[in-house]
């Protein structure tokens, strides 16, 4: 929809990314977290789940940047229990 938007990531939702040699393959329909992989310089990881029947988008992989080596965490908030979104610093291997 914005393509080049400075605060948006690229996505393609075709079975090949073959434009993005470091990215994230996240389902179109799922839970938080699940059936995620990251695909980057030197690394390959991914997560367990059941999703992705329908689907990936993959996205640009854009790592946090570090500050005293350690890189900046952020939490969102909960509804439910009432509690506010969180920031915090963690090293880059937490």
């Amino acid at each position: 929809m914005y393509p080049g938007h400075p605060n948006l990531l690229p996505a393609i939702t075709i079975d090949d990314p073959h434009e993005l040699t470091e990215s994230f393959r996240k389902p179109k329909l799922g839970r938080e977290g699940a059936n995620i992989s990251i695909v980057g310089a030197g690394m390959e990881t991914a997560t367990g789940g059941v999703y992705g029947e329908e689907g990936f988008v993959y996205q640009l992989l854009d790592p946090l940047p570090q500050f005293d080596d350690m890189r900046p965490a952020l939490a969102r908030g909960s509804s439910a229990t009432r509690r506010p979104a969180s920031a915090s610093a963690r090293p880059p291997d937490w």
